[in-house]
């Protein structure tokens, strides 16, 4: 019985010292900090200002008087309550703006079409009698009205109030040449595949309208023309001569080192970007010549340029693809664009690089010129820096590059003249 009463306290004593022993590792753990990426805390949200509590916002639907102008007419013109303008209720500030633009796209849709709207007459192909190359030429296309951009500037325009107001924005429109246009055509040829195409702008010149027409003339000279492997292009041959029978107007050309008026100025923006795509498109360039000044020429890179004077200096290259080419051109003002497509591409890709660019110091000459005033100064002629540089051309095919050096060009340097009284 002795024995009981010891095992029994035995036992107690035991199971009493586990129970301590557990609760002390349990408060231990708890009070542990967490092991950083293991914690279990609950985060507690942030305390609410009561600047927060207190802040309110008001909703207004604003009515907005849309009218689209051609010409400076009014073609069509609506109201709607196309804006919801969320404003703080004490301060009266604007917090945001919604656009409900399935009813902006629905009064787009609502405006009357505008334009030539006829039926296009269809693209054909010319099949090059006596010496000329083969071309599609475009048919006459229609304008539409530009729905989707005119939907993108509406929307842009509505983002921008923040209360009733009025927008004005003009008619976009865009060609429509019909199931039957040049693309079309194109495709069903097979130039389906973009070899390479470049653009061209001489922001100074977007306003000129002589030099705008020359670049749309010799564009559309251009436009549409195949060449098959081994075809050559001379661009003096496809573009004529720069005669006011042709069309060509008088516009800056350069000569001896200044800008002058020309017959026919500025197109050499266009051989300039359609040399660009040439190289670009790995054909075998059989004439080409820089500009005798850089100054001028602002929308083209040193030693990426190409002069054309007619008699004298001809921009020609050769398809050496064994696949046809066409070449299509484009122009607005100021601008250029062309593009090269074919059958296959036959080359993996074309590198442009240009290196070793030198820049020829401005030399200054000083002129004595008596009937000046005593301290007097005059500028004869402002002066023109000159550059070399060399260009090159990588073309890669299955995995193995090839380079060839295109050009090494001089762009030259003319005096600053200053005729002086002392």
């Amino acid at each position: 019985m002795q024995r009981l009463s010891v095992s029994i306290g035995i036992i107690f004593v035991v199971g009493s010292l586990i129970a301590f022993m557990s609760w002390g590792i349990f408060k231990f753990q708890g009070d542990r900090p967490a092991l950083p990426g293991k914690s279990t805390q609950i985060q507690q949200p942030l305390p609410v200002t009561e600047a927060q509590m207190t802040k309110k916002t008001t909703s207004e639907l604003c009515s907005v008087l849309v009218a689209f102008q051609a010409d400076g007419q009014t073609h069509y013109s609506e109201t709607l309550p196309l804006i919801t303008v969320s404003k703080d209720a004490v301060s009266g500030a604007v917090l945001g703006t919604h656009v409900d633009e399935p009813l902006a796209a629905q009064l787009v849709e609502k405006i009357p079409d505008f334009g030539n709207a006829g039926t296009p007459t269809p693209a054909s192909v010319d099949p090059g009698k006596k010496g000329a190359s083969q071309r599609i030429r475009r048919g006459q296309a229609t304008t539409r009205l530009d729905r989707q951009e005119m939907k993108k500037q509406l929307v842009s325009a509505l983002f921008g109030l923040k209360q009733n107001g009025n927008i004005t924005l003009p008619l976009v429109l865009k060609p429509d040449e019909g199931e039957v246009g040049f693309d079309a055509t194109r495709e069903k040829l097979g130039f389906t595949v973009l070899l390479a195409s470049f653009a061209t702008l001489h922001i100074d010149h977007i306003s000129d309208e002589g030099r705008n027409t020359n670049l749309r003339i010799a564009a559309e000279n251009i436009d549409g023309v195949i060449l098959q492997p081994g075809e050559e292009f001379s661009y003096n041959k496809v573009v004529k001569e720069r005669s006011r029978k042709n069309g060509f107007q008088m516009a800056g050309v350069i000569s001896n080192g200044k800008v002058i008026p020309g017959l026919g100025g500025g197109i050499c923006q266009v051989s300039t970007t359609l040399y660009r795509i040439a190289l670009q498109s790995n054909l075998k360039i059989l004439e080409r010549y820089n500009h005798s000044i850089y100054d001028g020429i602002q929308y083209a890179d040193r030693g990426l340029d190409a002069a054309v004077v007619w008699g004298a200096k001809d921009f020609r290259f050769k398809n050496t693809l064994d696949t046809p080419i066409l070449l299509t051109t484009s122009a607005g003002p100021g601008r250029v664009f062309a593009a090269i497509y074919a059958h296959r591409k036959p080359y993996d890709k074309v590198e442009l690089v240009t290196r070793n660019e030198r820049k020829l110091p401005l030399e200054v000459k000083t002129i004595l010129n008596r009937k000046l005033k005593a301290g007097e100064n005059r500028i004869v002629q402002s002066g023109v820096v000159g550059y070399t540089i060399e260009s090159y051309r990588i073309v890669t095919n299955n995995g193995i590059s090839r380079e060839e050096r295109l050009s090494r060009d001089t762009y030259q340097a003319f005096p600053k003249i200053v005729e002086t009284s002392n």
